[in-house]
């Protein structure tokens, strides 16, 4: 197998895994359990980007070292939209909030906005590697 087929098949197993965790993301916020949906709201981000930064060629062992890679590499160079950068930076502190601090809490309607603006964050992440895999328009 070549190397540009594998990073593709990575890829496309990191998009699958931030689609389940905003699936589990609704899930949770659904049964009443808003900690465990942000969690799986800043997860679905995490996943896909990490798509976006395997299909370049690019891993990286510690969750603040992708965020520093997306605000970095793609928000100030202005390929993902400022809007998508300030939610996943948004995501990765509540998460830390819901993960680590046993008082923190949040509000239904807000969870349920953050899982609609991730779609189009997955969206993005996915565009981007169709057209980096030179599949733009394969998918539906």
């Amino acid at each position: 197998m070549r190397e540009d087929e594998y990073k593709g098949i990575l890829a496309e197993h990191w998009l699958e895994k931030g689609e389940d965790a905003l699936e589990s993301a609704v899930l949770e916020l659904k049964g009443g359990h808003k900690e465990a949906a942000v969690n799986r709201c800043y997860y679905a981000c995490f996943y896909a980007f990490s798509a976006v930064l395997t299909r370049a060629g690019r891993r990286f062992r510690k969750h603040a070292a992708v965020r520093a890679a997306l605000n970095r590499d793609y928000v100030k160079k202005g390929i993902i939209p400022r809007e998508l950068g300030r939610l996943y930076n948004m995501l990765f502190l509540n998460r830390e909030r819901a993960d680590y601090q046993p008082l923190a809490r949040f509000e239904y309607e807000t969870i349920r906005r953050w899982i609609y603006e991730i779609r189009g964050f997955i969206d993005w992440c996915r565009k981007y590697v169709d057209i980096a895999e030179g599949n733009e328009g394969d998918r539906k």
